[in-house]
C-alpha cells in the first residue's frame, strides 16, 4: 500500500496540533512556568554607599623625596637616574625581624632529629684504610727504582688490634715474607752438644744476590772457631776492675772460649763485630743448681693432644732434675691452680706427687695468661741461683688482660727478681708475638714446635738446654765502646754447652781497642771474664754480621715500640734498616 505525501503532511499537522493542546492544557501544573512573586522576597540585609576613592601616597626612600620618582618620565630621565642607588625599604620580601619573638619561639618549640648524625666508626676506619692504600700506591707511582727480576712480595696493613707476628724459617713453605726468625729471643746460639740439641732444624738457604730476601737470623748458624786466645792482664780502660788478688772474683778466662770477628763495609762509616762467649767443652765448671716453674695452659683453645703431648714432655723433665734443684707447676685457664705455694726441693717424693698432680688435666675453660703467671713474680729467688719459669700456651688470652702489649708489659714490670721466662707452643695458631717477647724482655728465648706430633719430643730438647747452669745475672762493661749500639741489651745466663753472641757497632777511625768485662753470679760467688783485642787484628768475618746486627736492632726497637708505643722515629728506623740490610718486615 503506498501513502502519498499529502496525507503524510496533513497527519503530521494534525499530530503537532494535538501535543500543542495537551501542553497548554498541563501548564499550569508546571512549577517552573508559574509567573514569580517577587512581593513575597525578603528586603536585603545590605546597604550600598559610593564613595570617591583616595589613593594612597607611596612612601618613597630619601632618595626620592630629592625629586626621584618610581617610574620615569622619558627614557632621557631613565638615563640620568642610572648611577642612582636606591635603599630597598621593608617590604613582605625583606621584613624586619623581631629577634625577641624569634628568640622566644624557638625556645618554646621542640626540635626533633630526624636521622642520626653519630659517625659510623666501620665506616671512618674503612675510610682511613682506603685513604692508606691511596696514598701507598701515589707514593709507589711517584718513585723511581731501578727494576730487578725479583719474586713479587706482599705487602698488606696491619688490622686495627692486630700485632706483628713473628715468623720462623718453618714458615717459608707457606709464607713469600719472612718477617721474624722464630729464635732471635734467644741471646743464646743453638747448642752443639748432643744432649742438648735444640730441636732439628732446617738450614736458611744463603744467597749471593742480594735481590733475595735472607732469613734476618741465621737461626743453625754455628759459633766461630773457638780459638784459644791469650788474655792480657791489663784491665785499662775498664771500669772497677778489681785485682786477681784481691779475693773478691773468680776468674773464668781459663774457663771460656772468647772468639772476636769484625766486618766493615765499604764507603760506610760504621763497622760491624760479633763476639762470641763459649764454655770450653772440656773445662771443669760448677753446674749450679736451679729453680724451675712450669706453667701450663690448660684452657679449651689449647687441644687435648696438645695438652697430653705438654704434660708428658714436664713429667719427663721433672725425672731429669737433681735433688739440689726446686720446682713448682701451675695449671691455669682463667684462674691459675699451684702445685706448692712455693717451689719445693726435686725429691723422690715431690716428683710422685708432681706426677699425680699432672694426671688427669682436662683441656677447659678460658685462658688468662697474666693470672697464670703472676704467682710466679711473687715468689722471692735463691740469690745466686737461676729462677726459670717455662711457659707452655698458644699465646691468645681470651679473659682477664687480653692485650698482647699489656700482658708483655706488666709481667716484665712486675719481675722484680729478674726471674727467666722461656716459652714454648706448638702447632700453628700460636701467638708468637706475645711469646716471643715476653720472653725476650725477660732474658729467655722460645721455640714454637711445628709438629703437634713431636710436641713431646721437642719440648724435652728445649727444656734439657736448661739443664746446666753455669753462670747468672750477668752483666757487661764494653770500657769506650758505645754501648747503645751493642745487642742484646740484657746479657742471659750463661749454660753448659751454650755459647752467648754479642753484635755491636762500632767507629772504625775511633775505636780500635775492643775490651770487655763480663761479671755474673755462681752462688756466692762473683765470676769474671776480661777480654781484650785490637780491632785491627780481629778475624774478619761477612756481611751476616751486619744483617744480624741490624735484625738484633729491630728486635730491639719492636720491644721498644711494645713498651713505650711506636712513634715515627722509630718506624722510620725500622723500614731503613730493613731496606738497607734486606730484612723483610711487617712495617715495610
Amino acid at each position: 500500500m503506498q501513502i502519498s505525501k499529502k496525507t503524510v503532511l496533513v497527519s503530521s499537522a494534525l499530530l503537532s496540533v494535538v501535543l500543542h493542546g495537551v501542553l497548554l492544557g498541563m501548564a499550569p501544573r508546571i512549577p517552573m512556568l508559574h509567573p514569580y512573586d517577587v512581593s513575597n522576597l525578603t528586603k536585603p540585609n545590605f546597604q550600598v554607599r559610593l564613595v570617591e576613592e583616595r589613593r594612597v601616597p607611596e612612601e618613597t626612600s630619601p632618595a626620592d623625596r630629592s625629586g626621584l620618582v618610581s617610574r620615569p618620565s622619558s627614557v632621557r630621565d631613565l638615563l640620568k637616574r642610572e648611577a642612582d642607588v636606591t635603599t630597598p625599604g621593608d617590604s613582605l620580601l625583606n621584613p624586619v625581624a623581631d629577634m625577641a619573638m624569634l628568640q622566644r619561639r624557638l625556645a618554646m618549640e621542640r626540635v626533633t632529629q630526624e636521622k642520626d648524625i653519630t659517625p659510623d666508626e666501620t665506616v671512618l676506619r674503612e675510610i682511613d684504610t682506603k685513604l692508606v692504600e691511596i696514598s701507598q700506591q701515589e707514593m709507589r707511582s711517584n718513585l723511581e727504582i731501578v727494576r730487578r727480576l725479583v719474586a713479587p712480595s706482599t705487602t698488606r696493613i696491619i688490622d686495627e688490634g692486630e700485632n706483628p707476628v713473628f715468623r720462623g724459617d718453618n714458615d717459608l713453605e707457606q709464607e713469600e715474607v719472612l718477617v721474624f726468625s722464630q729464635q732471635i729471643a734467644a741471646s743464646f746460639e743453638p747448642v752443639r752438644v748432643p744432649v742438648s740439641a735444640p730441636p732439628e732444624r732446617r738450614e736458611p738457604i744463603e744467597s749471593v744476590s742480594q735481590d733475595t730476601p735472607l732469613s734476618p737470623l741465621d737461626t743453625n748458624e754455628a759459633p766461630p772457631n773457638l780459638l784459644q786466645l791469650e788474655q792480657e792482664r791489663v784491665r785499662s780502660p775498664l771500669a772497677g776492675t778489681s785485682s786477681r788478688d784481691s779475693g773478691k772474683y773468680d776468674f773464668l778466662d781459663d774457663m771460656v772460649n772468647v772468639t772476636l770477628e769484625k766486618y766493615i763495609p765499604k764507603n760506610e762509616p760504621y763497622g760491624y763485630f760479633r763476639l762470641c762467649i763459649a764454655p770450653k767443652t772440656d773445662a771443669t765448671l760448677q753446674i749450679l743448681p736451679k729453680d724451675i716453674t712450669f706453667v701450663i695452659d690448660a684452657s679449651s683453645s689449647i687441644t687435648q693432644r696438645k695438652l697430653d703431648n705438654t704434660l708428658a714432655a714436664v713429667r719427663s723433665a721433672l725425672q731429669q732434675l737433681r735433688p739440689e734443684d726446686r720446682f713448682n707447676l701451675i695449671i691455669f685457664r682463667d684462674n691459675p691452680s699451684l702445685f706448692q705455694p712455693a717451689p719445693v726441693p726435686a725429691t723422690p717424693e715431690n716428683k710422685t706427687a708432681a706426677t699425680n698432680f699432672l694426671k688427669n688435666i682436662q683441656s677447659r675453660g678460658q685462658t688468662n695468661i697474666y693470672e697464670g703467671i703472676r704467682p710466679v713474680m711473687d715468689m722471692p729467688r735463691r740469690p745466686g741461683i737461676p729462677s726459670i719459669v717455662v711457659i707452655s700456651s698458644d699465646g691468645r688470652p681470651t679473659t682477664g688482660m687480653v692485650d698482647a702489649r699489656n700482658v708483655i708489659n706488666a709481667l716484665t714490670e712486675e719481675n722484680r727478681f729478674q726471674n727467666s721466662i722461656f716459652a714454648f707452643g706448638g702447632g700453628s695458631t700460636v701467638n708468637r708475638y706475645l711469646l716471643d717477647l715476653l720472653a725476650y724482655r725477660n732474658k729467655g728465648e722460645s721455640y714454637v714446635a711445628p709438629s703437634i706430633e713431636k710436641m713431646t719430643n721437642d719440648f724435652q730438647k728445649f727444656l734439657q738446654r736448661l739443664s746446666d747452669p753455669i753462670l747468672v745475672d750477668c752483666s757487661i762493661d764494653f770500657g769506650r765502646l758505645n754501648a747503645e749500639d751493642v745487642f742484646p741489651k740484657e746479657i742471659p745466663d750463661f749454660y753448659r754447652g751454650q755459647a752467648v753472641t754479642i753484635y755491636g757497632r762500632f767507629d772504625p777511625k775511633k775505636d780500635r781497642e775492643f775490651a770487655i768485662r763480663l761479671v755474673g753470679k755462681a752462688g756466692d760467688r762473683q765470676k769474671e771474664v776480661v777480654f781484650r783485642e785490637d780491632l785491627t787484628r780481629a778475624g774478619s768475618g761477612d756481611d751476616r754480621i751486619a744483617r744480624t746486627w741490624a735484625f738484633r736492632r729491630i728486635y730491639h726497637l719492636i720491644g721498644e715500640m711494645c713498651r713505650y708505643g711506636e712513634t715515627p722515629e722509630r718506624l722510620d728506623e725500622i723500614r731503613t734498616l730493613s731496606r738497607k740490610f734486606n730484612i723483610r718486615t711487617v712495617y715495610d
